[in-house]
């Protein structure tokens, strides 16, 4: 797994591994940020999420039900309580949810 992908405990960073590079280098390319833009947009205008921070992620997933890129909203922490951040995640997977998946 670690070749994949590493979580450095003390800056509590992931960083992708040589393998998950590799994996990338041998598929078909496209950009998620092209793909999805109009979806950030939607996402941003519903929730006013645009530092004390907190953040709130959801994967997308492609037709073969693999994680291949993720979308995520950060605010500072005074604007997400726990409550804001499972609606912030509900809006994020409903606009997910009426896009196409990525074939790859």
């Amino acid at each position: 797994m670690e070749e994949f992908l590493s979580f450095d405990t003390k800056a509590k960073l992931y960083h992708l591994g040589v393998e998950l590079y590799s994996l990338g280098a041998g598929t078909r390319q496209f950009f998620m940020r092209d793909r999805f833009h109009t979806t950030l947009e939607k996402i941003s205008q519903q929730t006013n999420v645009t530092s004390d921070s907190i953040g709130v992620g959801v994967p997308i997933f492609n037709i073969k039900g693999q994680v291949v890129t993720a979308i995520s909203m950060a605010s500072i922490t005074v604007r997400m309580d726990p409550e804001r951040c499972r609606e912030i995640a509900r809006i994020i997977q409903s606009e997910i949810a009426a896009v196409d998946p990525p074939p790859n």
